[in-house]
């Protein structure tokens, strides 16, 4: 018995040490690059199937490479991890003399762990040139693990598929480099349906092909270099979880959707052509040069907008349509293109900051066909064009977020019903007291035409213009509105009269804000709308003469009225905050000149606190106009000076005087003329 147990525990000594598991270091004993030379080892012995290879810096302190052996020779060993110390490279090659199927073989058949680590600074290069197989292969449920700035190198036209499915088992692995660089010419189809990598590189003077219906999931960085081309028939997802997409030769794809869905901010860099395009990152997707959608541009969450904001060469175009487009998932900062070949709705999904701003053009007539640009921008942003001076337009308060809209030169002119957005926020911030008062204004480069405004939605912040014909390359549209902000100009007074087949306007201003930048003249005849006519913009006699305290006189003439036609005038006060338009309208008969001289009744009357009283000279004289109270005493005087013969309005402010009767009296040559007005608050 006691034979036995000795006999039996010699057995397992002898098995013990037989199939013992030996960790190998590299220490270049050999003083050579060869696998199989026993003295590069530590301990000496070249590895066998039960043995862990480390190639690392413990006993080589530098970069260094190691061959694997050539011909038909499979190198087998239980485990293999490169890891250089921290600045270093280490690179194993299976040379492309070797033919045996497979040249190295590594695994221990035993799922959970990894078996090939490749750290940073680790390069497994594979150039096996053997008929058939992977060239470097693992066992069954074996994993491949490429951790940051690893990188595994297929150089062979071999199979690989194992390779993928065994990185896929190894979680963690975003940023590890699985390389396909394959020399000559002709396709390579990479594993794909179902597969998942790490960082995918391809390179090299080939077409590589991705196919299936399952999804191929990157969760790393993908790259295509300059002399590659990739060409998918996939109908499975092409879901992207890396933070670059680096396209610097070719990407095709006519069945394919591409997802990005990261966690971070991913950026795609080179021109690239998608068929279906889903935006699935709340972080948002960058670009740096033109990229085209030819179906479906998918908004799941999170933005598409340009690396740097309104980067030159940066747009984005959609062939097909938008869907998914809402708050927070929209295109932001740079131009979207969309063709346009026949009449109809078409809704570009824009918007600035945090803002969804969409504009929907409805297409009534269209005159060829071609691309129709739009891009959202802010007025108070240092980047971007401005609008023709878009300070100077609407009713009173300019919205700081404005439309350009560009047409190729397909596209002779188009006419169509466009619904603009705006928010909550701006209306406020530019002190706007009533969003039914909102107007649209376009400018065609030249001048400034204010649209027919058909619906207003307050609840969806949604304002519709109708029949708008765009026939100049491009046009600006803003949106304004009335408000309560402080003008920033104090009117004395705004007379209109005619001088022969002129009409001259006459502003009066006792102070000027600082920030004052001049007037905008408004003309209107019976039963039109109101349309600028002048700007201080363009004309010197309009521009604000620095006078804060004291104020001052500015004459303007239009010479394109005609002799005996009634014409209405307003005009806009422009300063740091944008236009208001004065309330005051005077109204004037073109080339008409009275009689006699003539002093008529103010009106309203009573009044509270403003009234205007017109008058009339049949010759150049001099003039003046005063206000008197009930006691005598003059409280104003409004003109004093020479006149020339025509039609003249006076506008009178009485805000800062208390209620009662008030006279006003005109002296003109020898013609002497009291009337009597009531101020009643």
């Amino acid at each position: 018995m006691k034979r036995g147990l000795i006999l039996l525990l010699i057995y397992f000594l002898f098995v013990s040490v037989a199939f013992a598991q030996t960790v190998k270091k590299w220490d270049r004993g050999a003083n050579t690059d060869n696998w199989n030379d026993a003295a590069n080892w530590n301990p000496d012995g070249v590895p066998g199937s039960n043995d862990e290879v480390v190639l690392d810096n413990t006993y080589v302190s530098g970069d260094y490479s190691v061959y694997l052996p050539g011909g038909n020779t499979t190198v087998q060993i239980r485990k293999l991890e490169i890891s250089p110390a921290s600045g270093r490279s280490i690179y194993l090659t299976l040379p492309h003399t070797n033919t045996a199927n497979p040249g190295l073989m590594v695994g221990d058949n035993i799922s959970g762990n990894y078996d090939i680590v490749l750290k940073d600074g680790a390069f497994l290069h594979n150039l096996s040139s053997a008929s058939s197989g992977s060239g470097v292969a693992l066992g069954v449920g074996d994993s491949l693990r490429i951790e940051n700035g690893g990188v595994y190198a297929h150089q062979a036209i071999r199979d690989h598929e194992s390779l993928v499915d065994a990185l896929s088992r190894a979680p963690g692995t975003e940023n590890g480099v699985f390389m396909f660089s394959i020399g000559g010419s002709g396709t390579y189809a990479v594993a794909s349906s179902g597969k998942t990598y790490g960082y995918l590189y391809l390179s090299g003077l080939r077409t590589y092909t991705i196919t299936g219906s399952s999804n191929l999931v990157v969760r790393g960085n993908f790259y295509i270099g300059s002399d590659a081309t990739l060409s998918s028939d996939m109908t499975g997802d092409f879901v992207f979880r890396g933070s670059h997409w680096l396209n610097y030769g070719t990407f095709t794809t006519s069945t394919q959707k591409v997802k990005f869905q990261g966690t971070g901010v991913q950026q795609i860099t080179g021109q690239t052509t998608f068929y279906k395009l889903e935006i699935d990152n709340q972080s948002g997707v960058t670009i740096s040069a033109g990229i085209h959608v030819t179906d479906e541009l998918i908004f799941t969450s999170g933005v598409i907008e340009p690396f740097m904001p309104f980067f030159g060469g940066v747009s984005l175009k959609v062939s097909g349509g938008i869907s998914g487009a809402g708050a927070g998932k929209f295109v932001r900062y740079m131009p979207l293109i969309m063709p346009v070949s026949s009449t109809g709705s078409k809704k570009w999904d824009l918007g600035y900051g945090n803002d969804y701003l969409p504009l929907t053009i409805n297409f009534t007539s269209l005159n060829g066909s071609g691309d129709v640009e739009v891009r959202v921008y802010d007025r108070t942003s240092f980047l971007g064009p401005q609008p023709g001076d878009a300070v100077g337009v609407g009713s009173n308060l300019v919205l700081n977020r404005w439309y350009y809209v560009y047409k190729s030169s397909g596209i002779t002119n188009f006419t169509g019903n466009f619904t603009l957005s705006y928010t909550d926020a701006d209306v406020s911030d530019q002190g706007i007291s009533d969003e039914n008062s909102l107007r649209v204004f376009m400018w065609d480069g030249t001048q400034w035409q204010e649209l027919s405004v058909t619906s207003r939605n307050t609840v969806n912040n949604t304002i519709t213009v109708s029949n708008v014909n765009v026939n100049t390359p491009y046009v600006h549209l803003v949106i304004s509105g009335t408000g309560d902000t402080p003008l920033p100009v104090s009117l004395k007074s705004f007379v209109a009269k005619a001088v022969g087949n002129r009409v001259q306007l006459m502003i009066e201003t006792e102070t000027e804000d600082r920030g004052f930048s001049g007037f905008n003249v408004y003309r209107k005849q019976e039963g039109e709308e109101f349309r600028m006519v002048a700007t201080y913009v363009n004309d010197v006699n309009l521009k604000a003469k620095g006078e804060e305290a004291f104020g001052a006189r500015y004459k303007w003439e239009d010479n394109s009225v005609e002799s005996g036609k009634r014409y209405y005038y307003k005009i806009g006060a422009v300063g740091l905050l944008g236009e208001r338009l004065i309330d005051k309208v005077v109204e004037i008969v073109a080339g008409e000149v009275p009689s006699s001289f003539v002093l008529y009744q103010n009106y309203p009357n009573p009044f509270n606190p403003t009234t205007t009283i017109e008058f009339g000279i049949p010759v150049d004289c001099d003039v003046k106009f005063e206000l008197f109270n009930l006691r005598g005493e003059r409280v104003a005087e409004l003109i004093n000076k020479r006149l020339e013969a025509g039609y003249y309005s006076v506008e009178v402010d009485f805000s800062g005087m208390p209620s009662g009767i008030y006279f006003y009296r005109l002296r003109a040559n020898n013609f002497v003329s009291v009337k009597k007005m009531v101020l009643m608050k």
